[in-house]
């Protein structure tokens, strides 16, 4: 989903590709983005851990990005992963880091369990 949106961001809308991103986009509402179809248990539990950046592993902040990208986050079945997401914000409106992938070799880009700028940015970007 991630290559066929750049794709399109750089060589417009075709229909075969445009069809894609439909698919991908309707799999991942009936997940309702972090959970399994046909009931509540989480896809995985590093799905709904708030880190950034994003490494080769999903969570559901890049895929909320990619509804928006799609126009797709007033779709009432990311209602719930939307309701999620605010639960996580401290009182000021801020975000922490849950969770650093790689960190032998990646540098931090906000420290764990400590307001983050990047992933407060990376929120507030999703305009939720």
């Amino acid at each position: 989903m991630k290559a066929l949106s750049k794709f399109q961001s750089i060589y417009g809308v075709r229909t075969q590709v445009q069809q894609k991103m439909e698919q991908g986009t309707d799999y991942i509402l009936k997940h309702r983005i972090y959970k399994h179809e046909h009931s509540e248990e989480r896809l995985n539990d590093d799905m709904v851990k708030m880190f950034y950046p994003y490494p080769y592993r999903t969570n559901i902040l890049e895929i909320l990005g990619l509804l928006k990208q799609q126009n797709q986050l007033d779709d009432p079945r990311a209602k719930d992963a939307i309701g999620f997401i605010q639960s996580k914000r401290n009182r000021d409106y801020l975000f922490s880091a849950e969770k650093i992938f790689m960190q032998a070799s990646w540098v931090p880009f906000d420290k764990i369990k400590k307001t983050g700028e990047w992933i407060t940015n990376e929120v507030h970007l999703l305009e939720l």
